[in-house]
Formats: C-alpha cells, sequence, structure tokens
C-alpha cells in the first residue's frame, strides 16, 4: 500500500465503505487486457498461486490502513465486502480508469447491500 495513499484514507471523512471503494480503485493495478490475462491464467495454472498470493496480501496491508479508522471487526467486513465487489467488478466489462472503478466499485457494493435487504 502506498503511504501517500494510506495517509488519504487515514485522514479521508467520508463514509468507510465509500472511502475504501476509493483507496481500492486508486491502489489496485488496472489491467488493459484483462480477457488476455485470464486466458493466460487458464494457459499458465501455477500462476493462479501467484495472484491468490498479491490478494491475500493486498488484504493484509488494507486491514491494517481500515484499521486507523476503525476497530478490527468492521475494518475486516468493509474490506471483505470491497474486495468481494472488486472481484464482480473483474467479471463485467473492462474499467479504463481509476475513478472508474471507484464508482464501479461503489455500485455494485449497493447492489450487494440491496439483495442483503
Amino acid at each position: 500500500m502506498p503511504e501517500r495513499a494510506a495517509a488519504w484514507f487515514a485522514e479521508a471523512d467520508g463514509a468507510l465503505v465509500a472511502d475504501l471503494c476509493t483507496l481500492v480503485a486508486a491502489t489496485v493495478p488496472l489491467s488493459q487486457d484483462r480477457r488476455r490475462m485470464k486466458e493466460l491464467l487458464v494457459l499458465r495454472p501455477e500462476m493462479s498461486s501467484m495472484v491468490m498470493q498479491w490478494m491475500a496480501e493486498s488484504r493484509q496491508s488494507l486491514l491494517s490502513v481500515v484499521g486507523t479508522r476503525t476497530d478490527a471487526q468492521t475494518a475486516r467486513t468493509a474490506v471483505t465486502l470491497v474486495m468481494s465487489a472488486l472481484s464482480e467488478v473483474a467479471h463485467r466489462e473492462t474499467v479504463r480508469s481509476n475513478d472508474e472503478l471507484a464508482d464501479r466499485l461503489r455500485a455494485v457494493v449497493r447492489e450487494m447491500a440491496a439483495l442483503a435487504s
């Protein structure tokens, strides 16, 4: 997690999950060719473990940062929610910018909340 992004999040005063969506969108590398990446993982399944390791490390880093604004349990729930939204967004169409990714993450989180209601 870049220090600058972590510092922004720690000082942000918006809704926790909305700010977390912005943070994730700002720090996740955007794949310009998502389909080719998926094909590569099919052809080289051994790379899946690297992707899973990156996700686990990202989650731990996010938990540390989110924990600066809330308790550990709420941090875990928020990170799990936004990471699930990230996974769903990845299965949909390709996003072209970090701002678009943040908007899509917030939209998917709203969809998830609506389904739970």
